[in-house]
Formats: C-alpha cells, structure tokens, sequence
C-alpha cells in the first residue's frame, strides 16, 4: 500500500503548490492532479482493498503513473520556460499582444462567425443522428466523423471569450453565446462530464489570462468541491434529462426539473465514487500485467493505432483496409478478450496503459512529451501570443484525456486543434495592421 499513500501525498502536493501559485489553477499540472485525486487515487484505494491485496498486480500501474506525472510535471515546466523565451525573442509575438491591442482595427470577425456557424450546423446534425445511432449499440458510422468537427467548439469558445474579456461588444456577444449554445444540449441534455469542466475552464483560464485578475482560492476550491460532486451523481441526472419519445412517436427534449433534481441522493453517489467503484484502474492492472507478463511491446504501435483510429474514416476507405492498419496488440476493441478478462461497459483503461504497452516504463517519457507542448503553449500564451492563448485554453481539457483515456490522445489531437486555432487567428488579423507592423515597427 506504501505506493499508493505515496502517489496520493504526490499528487496532493502537485494541488497544493499549484493552488497557492498566483494563477497556477489554470496551469494544467492542478487539473491533473485534481482529476488524479478525484477519480484516479479512489480507484486504487477501492482495488486494493477489495480483494486480497497484490502487489505485483497494482504496484507497476502505481510506480508507472507516478513517472508518468512526474515526467508530465517535468515537461511542463520545460516548455513553459521555452514558451516564454521563444515567445519573447519573436518579433511577430512582440507586434501582437491580445491582452492590448485587441480592436476592430485589428481583428475581423468574420473567420469566428463561420467558425461558429459550421460547429452549430454539425451540432444540430450530430442531435438529430444519435438517438438512431445510440439505439443500434453505440456511435458508428457518420456520426462519429460529426461528433469529431464539433469538438472544435471549444476553439471557438476560447477566441470569443477572449475577444469579449478584451473589446467587450454587441457582435462578440452574440458569437460568445452560439458558441456556448454549442454545448448545451451535451450539458444539459446528456450531462457529460468532461464538457461541463471545459467550459468552467475557458472562462477562468480566458479571464486570467486577459485581465490578469485572480478568482479568490477559496471559490476555486469550493467549485473544485461542487463540480466533485456533480460529477459523482452523473448517472443519476443522465436519468432525468435526454430525450424521449411521445405516445404518437414524436422525440421531445427532456429537461429536468427542480423537484427531480432534489429528488437526487449527491451524497450517497459521492459516497459511491469513494467506496464501490474501481473499473478502470482495475482494467489497466490487468491488461499491465498481461502484457508485461507476456511482454507484448508495441514500440510505438499505441501511437499508429491512436492517428489510424482518429483520423483514418471507416466509412470511406471500408472497415476492413482500417482494421489492417492497425499495429501489436489493439486496445481499444475486441482484443481485450486476449487478457480473458472481461471489461465493463463504458469504462476505459486509464491513459497509462497504451504508453506502457508500446515501451514499459520508459512509456512515462511519452507524459514528458506531452507536458511539453501544453506548457509550451501556456508559455506563449503568457507573453500575448493570441494563438497560443486560443490553443492552450481550447485543448487542455481535452489534454486530461492523456491520463484517463489514451496516452496519446492529446498527441494525435493537438496538431488539429493547432492547425484550426493558427487559421483562424491568422485570417481574423486584419491585412492593414500586419502590414503596418512590417512597414512601420514601433520606435524602441
């Protein structure tokens, strides 16, 4: 057990440091460890203590997390040090700082509007497919294609704030709100989780960085609590919200009321997260062992299989050529059978056990990647890099999925997120300003 008081103390003083750091609560190492402590640690507790206790069954998946985080702590501070310097030395940084010279003398907002209207228009054809989708077993065909385009709500989201926090105005508003309608019905019609954390965070993290002013540490530690909370009873309110169909046929949105939402026990379903769940951590013990046991190194087939699944669409190239593509052992499907355990419904199996797979533990250097770039991206965004500021805000929720879903989701991911946050950012500065900045640069 001395690994898991270990890991937990670990990750307590990852909260604490960054709690107390002036705006280290919108740094991704506090997210982390708050999620790790509010969904990971309990599991191991629960795991351990749930059946005779083996050490060579979680001791590898503790050790293996606890690289992992601090390797991810490392290649943060590592590229937030870079952004800041490169940041800093780049004369195109310097002619721009969002958090100034925001205007409608510098910024169009015609690339936000399109931006805006195209992530609704998937929105509203992602709601009107998925019920039909969900009933034939799951999200397959189009709908996962959609379901991928309308992430990029969050890019959306994050540049409208901005502009908002720094030029308040009546068309900024009106593109803020249809870029937070975007997430309504997945909040309140499908309580998701991991949207209803985004958008907490896009609006701390925009107005931290804008107006440099902080949220008061106790708000963020009761919200921290509160959203704990929530989140602990999301079974509870996916029952009471969603759809349903009428007598005559006909799909009507179920909202919840106020008399079923008192109905709900938040209590007994924190009690719940703390006592008799362990899915996922239980999931990533067993697979861990079986593929050390066998040593079933894929030396970097996690990664191949993670870009194949994502950007490789089924639908157009057939199932089949995809499912050939893919490398070693694949872990998101029918191969987890090879383990002869058998994994439940909807959970995962951490984002610790893909870096494992492909190279033991020197699979944590995979986290030290990966904490680079989202510091690398805070660091810029530190120092008025609009860009940066948009894609460090839009995809570090996103990032937590490195830890509870798949090592590589943030890798395979961001170079999309990047590319759509660098086009839009570059067509929304306008022409004469840029070449103003060229022809006449600022007197030192």
């Amino acid at each position: 057990m001395w690994t898991i008081h270990f890991f937990t103390l670990f990750c307590s003083a990852i909260l604490l440091i960054y709690l107390f750091k002036r705006g280290g609560y919108v740094e991704f190492p506090f997210l982390a460890a708050m999620m790790l402590l509010g969904w990971f640690v309990p599991q191991l507790y629960i795991f351990a203590s749930n059946r005779t206790y083996d050490s060579f069954l979680i001791d590898p998946l503790v050790i293996f997390a606890a690289l992992s985080v601090g390797a991810l702590l490392l290649g943060w501070q590592f590229g937030r040090s870079w952004g800041l310097k490169a940041a800093n030395n780049a004369e195109t940084e310097r002619s721009f700082d969002f958090r100034t010279d925001i205007s409608s003398d510098t910024i169009t907002l015609w690339p936000l509007a399109l931006l805006t209207v195209f992530v609704i228009i998937i929105q509203v054809l992602v709601l009107n497919i998925q019920q039909s989708t969900l009933e034939r077993g799951g999200p397959t065909g189009v709908i996962t294609i959609l379901a991928f385009l309308a992430d990029l709500r969050s890019i959306g989201l994050a540049f409208s704030l901005i502009l908002f926090l720094s030029r308040p105005s009546m068309p900024v508003l009106v593109l803020l709100l249809g870029n937070l309608a975007c997430f309504f019905p997945s909040i309140v019609l499908q309580v998701k989780r991991n949207d209803i954390v985004e958008v907490c965070f896009v609006v701390i993290a925009s107005y931290w960085l804008v107006k440099r002013k902080l949220v008061p540490r106790l708000l963020i530690a009761a919200g921290s609590a509160g959203i704990l909370v929530l989140v602990s009873s999301i079974s509870q309110l996916r029952r009471i919200t969603g759809f349903e169909t009428t007598q005559f046929g006909e799909r009507q949105v179920a909202m919840p009321s106020f008399s079923d939402i008192a109905e709900i026990d938040f209590m007994q379903g924190l009690k719940d997260t703390f006592t008799s769940a362990s899915l996922e951590v239980q999931n990533a013990a067993y697979f861990m062992n079986y593929i050390n046991e066998n040593s079933m190194w894929s030396y970097g087939g996690q990664f191949w299989n993670r870009l194949v699944k994502l950007y490789v669409p089924g639908q157009f190239v057939g199932q089949d050529t995809k499912d050939s593509l893919y490398q070693g052992l694949f872990l998101y499907g029918e191969e987890f059978s090879r383990t002869f355990y058998q994994r439940s419904e909807g959970s995962t199996i951490t984002g610790f056990t893909q870096a494992f797979a492909d190279f033991s533990y020197a699979g944590c250097l995979v986290f030290l990647v990966t904490g680079f770039f989202i510091g690398r991206a805070f660091g810029s965004a530190l120092t008025g890099s609009l860009t940066a500021a948009v894609f460090y805000i839009g995809t570090t929720v996103v990032a937590l999925h490195a830890l509870t879903h798949d090592s590589y989701w943030y890798l395979a991911f961001a170079p999309f997120y990047l590319a759509i946050a660098w086009l839009l950012i570059r067509f929304s500065r306008r022409d004469t300003y840029m070449r103003t900045v060229v022809q006449a640069p600022a007197a030192i």
